[in-house]
């Protein structure tokens, strides 16, 4: 019998002890040897996707406004907010959680949920993931 996929939704792993959707918290599931990990993403301005649910940054996270506003520089500049307040962590961009994988030493499914909440781009997201 093949052993049970381990799976990760939405890059929450660790029991919170790493933001949602944040580059922590994806290394911790690639550290428990998770077979699939799950995101959500947001297309930003620039030629990158945000790990992000929600389309207005100050739900989660230090900045203001909409995500799609946002150029891929401005990203480091931010921190995740969780439960206990302003985080340490920044937002991941995919294209860092696609260097990660790519990296990895056991082949990983990474599943995107992309929330459309404006301009599609599937040109960017096609040279990512390419």
């Amino acid at each position: 019998m093949a052993p049970p996929l381990l799976i990760h939704h939405a890059a929450r792993s660790g029991g919170h002890r790493y933001p949602h959707n944040s580059l922590a918290a994806v290394e911790h599931c690639l550290a428990a040897n998770a077979r699939l990990i799950e995101v959500d993403i947001l297309p930003l301005q620039s030629d990158d996707f945000l790990l992000a649910h929600d389309d207005h940054l100050e739900r989660f996270c230090t900045g203001r406004g909409a995500v799609e506003s946002l150029r891929r520089e401005q990203v480091q500049d931010l921190r995740l907010v969780g439960q206990d307040g302003v985080t340490s962590h920044p937002p991941a961009l995919l294209s860092q959680i696609l260097g990660l994988i790519e990296r990895h030493q056991t082949p990983v499914e990474l599943q995107l949920d992309l929330k459309l909440q404006g301009t599609t781009r599937w040109d960017m997201l096609a040279r990512l993931v390419a």
